[in-house]
């Protein structure tokens, strides 16, 4: 989605627009600045995905982006094989709905609360060793009598993954980011922070296909595969030619996707998409 075609001029902050991570956020770009008055001033703020206002056709244009990167609030696959055929599955079943719940959902995204923490026999408490009071988060309400998640430990430091469960579970995921969320984050972030997730999270992908890759059979798999990574290379080396020079290779472009067999790649998709909404 995106070509960083010029990372050392995007370091001396020479590009105006780039994608970049909270990590670039705020005046932390001045210490690599070639502009002495940069060095002092420059700052960084995020900004939504730009809208097409240049290419296409006037039904082309102006349109809220459909696909692009972007975390999703209902996260995580899971694929149970016959070797669960002896154990309790309407138990695993039960968990795992559980983690689609507020409460669950607070669990998977933050850690364990206070009254778990009191109600279960830990061996090597991280909660105890690294001062963490009160448990993951406090629940109270905002000024909308919306559930309103404080965080108890700095959610920008290491412990903030030995916590959480999102790596162990799937479930609904609580990112503190997006339109018509039904409770408040609190998490310590900065204003230009908070203000990015606002930002990034402003449209919702609807195009998306990559959580389709695991329904492919092994023949399938294996034929994107091949022809992804092709497809990839190529539009790694021919894109930052079109970003510097303009369109009027578009066409040539085009063919060489496909003759690299992205109609093959879509069939698949479709195939799978076909299939799993067949009943719709």
């Amino acid at each position: 989605m995106f070509f960083s075609i010029n990372q050392t001029g995007t370091a001396q902050g020479m590009v105006g627009m780039w994608y970049g991570t909270t990590a670039n956020l705020g005046d932390t770009i001045r210490v690599t600045c070639a502009d002495s008055e940069d060095q002092q001033k420059a700052y960084v703020m995020a900004c939504s995905v730009p809208i097409n206002d240049m290419y296409g056709t006037g039904d082309q244009m102006y349109n809220e982006p459909d696909a692009f990167y972007q975390g999703s609030r209902i996260a995580g696959r899971i694929g149970i094989t016959t070797a669960a055929e002896d154990k309790d599955i309407q138990a695993l079943l039960t968990c795992l709905d559980w983690f689609y719940t507020p409460e669950g959902a607070a669990t998977r995204s933050f850690g364990l609360s206070q009254e778990q923490l009191d109600s279960a026999d830990i061996e090597n408490n991280l909660y105890e060793e690294y001062g963490v009071e009160g448990g993951a988060y406090t629940l109270t309400q905002d000024a909308n009598g919306n559930p309103l998640y404080t965080l108890n430990y700095d959610a920008n430091s290491d412990l903030t993954n030995a916590l959480k469960m999102t790596r162990m579970v799937i479930g609904m995921e609580y990112t503190g980011a997006g339109a018509d969320l039904d409770y408040t984050l609190d998490n310590g972030d900065t204003m230009v922070v908070t203000n990015a997730k606002e930002q990034w999270t402003r449209y919702t992908s609807t195009a998306g296909l990559m959580d389709y890759n695991g329904q492919f059979d092994d023949d399938q798999n294996q034929t994107f595969s091949e022809l992804n990574q092709s497809a990839s290379d190529y539009m790694a080396q021919n894109i930052p030619n079109m970003i510097k020079n303009g369109l009027d290779g578009w066409d040539s472009y085009v063919s060489g996707l496909e003759n690299l067999g992205i109609d093959e790649m879509t069939e698949i998709y479709q195939g799978i998409v076909d299939e799993l909404f067949a009943n719709e």
